[in-house]
């Protein structure tokens, strides 16, 4: 996830034992409006899985978690939250060959 500025944040969790999928996951929060991504009325921020991978830093058992961002009230992409758009556009042309490029 990132915050209002696209600065990637972080969250850590521990679990009783160890997920292998996705929906082993469970949807967890945070206060958006600490990460200027919700006013402090209404502030929650779900963090909805999206992939698991086992962790290259720390080794088992340890995972790492991409998570998408969404506003709790109106169920839309949070502030930041720019994976969903291009997830949903990948799957719109899912049938042709894409192509990325890196520049320097």
């Amino acid at each position: 996830r990132s915050d209002a500025f696209q600065v990637p944040r972080s969250k850590t969790m521990t679990m009783t034992s160890m997920p292998t999928k996705v929906s082993d996951l469970r949807v967890w929060n945070y206060d958006g409006s600490s990460t200027e991504q919700a006013d402090g009325h209404n502030s929650e921020v779900l963090l909805k899985p999206s992939a698991i991978f086992k962790d290259p830093f720390r080794g088992e058992p340890h995972v790492l978690v991409l998570a998408d961002a969404w506003n709790a009230w109106d169920n839309k992409p949070a502030i930041g939250n720019t994976r969903v758009e291009c997830a949903e556009t990948m799957e719109m042309y899912k049938t042709l060959d894409h192509w990325f490029g890196i520049e320097q």
